[in-house]
């Protein structure tokens, strides 16, 4: 836990050479009686990222702001926090805005941590705000003359603010400072190499380097330098490898970016691409069906598949095996393609909220594997059908406690699993 003091210290120490001169602040302010924030963001832009419009979109007892200003309107916001002065920001310039303590973490790229998933590594804080000085985020519709109309504010804050993970109404202070240098674009995983591409914006690759940790079944392969050539780096992996770790590290020795992967589970990252081979998959269908393994001979009706892709979601996520029977036998498919295109069309129709799924078509086993991972975002549920969850190998609709479970925020624990901390 950081106080604000602390965040502010950290805040000032980043090299801002790479940053835009101008930050975005997302507003989000209760106007009723006396406007109070509900809501705010704080973006670090690139130098030479665009700025987005500005734009004001007022619901009558609820306001969305979308504005630039400048680092040091940015900074003096955050003493006058400290220092209990009024904020000086409009239209809430003259009230006192209080927060709790303030969590800091350190963000790998393309991951799901708070309520956002950068795209690069990013340097994150989150503070509640004080109950008494900020407003409510409301439930109901939000419609009005020449604005764009929201079935509530918590969704028409995730929308406009770039929010990924939703949320029970949390007031909140969001601050996302991005390390725009370098990041790991993708890691491919296949039978017997990983190949890792980087996107280093404002440092040179001869500055780079990978540092891997591969392992399973007793054995480990451990380098602390792989050097990276046109962006791209290649090493060879033991056989059974089920565990995976890259960091990539500056010559200095600091840590940009990482990497952690395993397969025996689905992978959240999108930049993380698994091709696991034939013999591990037939070892999992050999295994039958449990608590992540689930059979589906052919898709001929949309319920009973995305009822188990919710059921993933909504517990620890799971692969679903198209082209497989219940007793564990390959029958094969026809038309992967249009398979894999009616697996997108069933979630965006009938998942909601909808699901990041990575169907694969294996060409040796001819069958298809949708990877669901576990959900950033619960609960899930079947439009036409509830919500469900995993239980042993057979899905089962939630009960009244497992639900409102689901609707809490996640314990923050598990969240830190996901941070550079």
């Amino acid at each position: 836990m950081y106080d604000i003091r602390k965040t502010i210290n950290e805040i000032e120490s980043v090299d801002r050479t790479h940053f835009n001169e101008k930050i975005i602040l997302h507003l989000a302010i209760d106007k009723k009686d006396t406007p109070k924030p509900s809501f705010i963001k704080i973006d670090f832009l690139a130098k030479d990222e665009p700025l987005p419009d500005e734009l004001t979109y007022d619901y009558g007892d609820f306001i969305i702001i979308r504005k630039t200003i400048s680092y040091s309107e940015f900074i003096d916001m955050l003493y006058h926090i400290e220092d209990q002065t009024k904020f000086g920001i409009r239209p809430i310039q003259d009230n006192i805005v209080k927060t709790e303590q303030w969590d800091r973490f350190y963000i790998s790229s393309n991951q799901s941590w708070g309520y956002i998933q950068p795209e690069f590594p990013t340097l994150y804080f989150q503070s509640r705000f004080d109950q008494q000085t900020s407003g409510i985020i409301p439930q109901e519709i939000l419609a009005a003359k020449d604005t764009p109309p929201y079935p509530n504010a918590s969704k028409a804050i995730a929308h406009i603010f770039g929010i990924r993970v939703g949320w029970n109404q949390e007031r909140y202070f969001v601050i996302s400072i991005p390390d725009y240098r370098a990041r790991i674009k993708t890691v491919r995983i296949s039978n017997n190499k990983i190949l890792t591409d980087i996107d280093a914006r404002y440092i040179s690759e001869k500055e780079l380097f990978y540092q891997f940790y591969l392992g399973g079944n007793n054995q480990a392969v451990s380098e602390s330098k792989v050097e990276i050539k046109n962006g791209i780096s290649t090493i060879s992996i033991p056989k059974d490898s089920d565990h995976y770790l890259v960091l990539l590290m500056t010559k200095s020795g600091e840590l940009l970016d990482k990497k952690e992967i395993s397969t025996a589970y689905p992978s959240q990252d999108s930049s993380v691409i698994v091709e696991i081979p034939s013999y591990s998959l037939m070892e999992m269908i050999s295994n039958g069906e449990g608590k992540h393994i689930e059979f589906k001979s052919k898709l001929d009706n949309p319920e009973p598949f995305i009822t188990s892709v919710v059921s993933f979601s909504n517990t620890g996520g799971g692969r679903i095996f198209i082209g497989v029977n219940d007793y564990g036998e390959i029958i094969g498919i026809d038309e992967p393609d249009a398979i894999t295109k009616k697996v997108f069309e069933w979630i965006a129709q009938y998942c909601d909220p909808r699901v990041d799924v990575k169907p694969t078509h294996s060409t040796d086993l001819n069958v298809i594997v949708v990877d669901v991972p576990k959900g950033v975002n619960k609960p899930y549920f079947l439009k036409t059908g509830g919500c469900f969850v995993r239980h042993g190998a057979t899905d089962r609709q939630a009960t009244r406690v497992e639900l409102e479970s689901m609707k809490k925020p996640q314990d923050m624990n598990e969240r830190r699993g996901l941070a550079l901390e």
